[in-house]
């Protein structure tokens, strides 16, 4: 998870200095997420899908790893809005939302093929950020 985050850490500073617009940055990020787990392999797997059966402190960890990468995900969000003001503010609710839809598809993808082809879901993890932060508000 340490590397997973800074790898997108990595690719969301890397994305603000070339100045990429929201979307391509946004992108960066989600490649960097996907190309970090897929180079994890079996223990990918494990991590994703198979923690959900493995009992209480399991299922602990995996709400403190959610919980990182909503936080990390905030952050992003909150960069993006300062040069995009229209985009919409990342509450805690929303990015916990997005986070555990991107998560679900990593799984579906995960469960029916090899980890490395996870790294095709960039774009629908892109999509599924973007409108997240592109809706109107309330």
């Amino acid at each position: 998870v340490n590397n997973v985050v800074r790898a997108m850490s990595a690719a969301d500073a890397a994305a603000g200095a070339a100045g990429l617009p929201w979307r391509g940055h946004l992108h960066a990020v989600n490649v960097a997420y996907l190309e970090s787990l897929a180079g994890g392999g079996a223990l990918t797997r494990s991590l994703l899908v198979e923690v959900q059966t493995a009992g209480p402190s399991a299922l602990t960890m995996r709400r403190d790893v959610f919980d990182r990468y909503v936080r990390l995900m905030r952050g992003i969000g909150d960069g993006l809005r300062a040069a995009e003001p229209a985009l919409r503010t990342l509450t805690p609710e929303l990015a916990l939302a997005a986070v555990g839809g991107v998560n679900e598809i990593v799984m579906r993808a995960i469960e029916t093929g090899p980890v490395e082809a996870i790294t095709e879901l960039a774009e629908v993890a892109t999509d599924l950020w973007a409108a997240v932060l592109t809706a109107p508000a309330r």
